[in-house]
């Protein structure tokens, strides 16, 4: 089993469908490194701590539920389609508060 001490967590972020710029980019600078990801699919950077916590902690990825996709509902008639995968909490999911209230304050888009 391996034991890891040190992570790079993120990537470039910003596009979507995601070109995997960071794989292109900035993996092959990091020689003699053991290269790991969560995934194909693209997930906020506070999400991809959780769910490499998550592992840490003895959960399989496999194991993981997530969600392709979230919509934020702004108000009566306007909402936000967010593409990231979202890892799921009780069924729903794991969306921060802070980020909800401030796309429901932000005036454009």
């Amino acid at each position: 089993m391996h034991r890891f001490f040190d992570f790079i967590i993120g990537g470039i972020l910003g596009d979507y469908p995601p070109r995997n710029r960071t794989k292109n980019e900035l993996t092959k600078f990091l020689l003699g490194a053991e290269i790991r990801n969560l995934g194909k699919n693209q997930l906020s950077t506070d999400n991809a701590v959780f769910v490499l916590k998550k592992i840490l902690d003895g959960f399989s990825l496999n194991n993981l539920k997530f969600q392709n996709g979230a919509v934020i509902k702004i108000n009566k008639v306007e909402s936000i389609e967010l593409p990231y995968y979202y890892p799921l909490i009780n069924g729903k999911p794991r969306i921060s508060k802070k980020l909800v209230a401030y796309l429901k304050k932000k005036r454009t888009f």
